[in-house]
């Protein structure tokens, strides 16, 4: 299943290399999570103020729940170069994922072992 994906840019000219690698970084936390059912990402570059770093706020909807990852000014997960505010946006919604998926293997594990009793 394709997930889909909207890209919102605010303050920063559209790029098709930004898109595809996003597209990228999807379709990665897609193979490892099947359940994804759409996923958000708004790039802004905040002007008018002197920390000209990219912010990213990324929102990934799933059955149950949404998990949201968003930098703010001075927070890690932005950064003057687009594309490492991207990566480590990512990487932080895939420690969530991951946390949600060992979350419902475990209760899915107590659940069959109370079952066997």
């Amino acid at each position: 299943m394709q997930v889909p994906i909207e890209v919102t840019f605010s303050n920063i000219d559209r790029s098709e290399a930004v898109e595809k690698m996003i597209q990228e970084r999807v379709k990665k936390l897609e193979k490892a999570y099947h359940d994804i059912t759409s996923c958000h990402v708004y790039l802004e570059k905040p002007h008018k103020r002197k920390d000209q770093s990219y912010q990213v706020h990324l929102e990934v909807r799933v059955p149950g729940g949404d998990y949201a990852v968003s930098g703010n000014p001075g927070d890690r997960f932005n950064h003057a170069d687009i594309n490492i505010a991207i990566r480590d946006s990512f990487k932080a919604m895939e420690k969530q994922l991951a946390k949600r998926k060992k979350k419902f293997a475990s209760r899915r594990h107590t659940a069959l072992n109370s079952s066997e009793e």
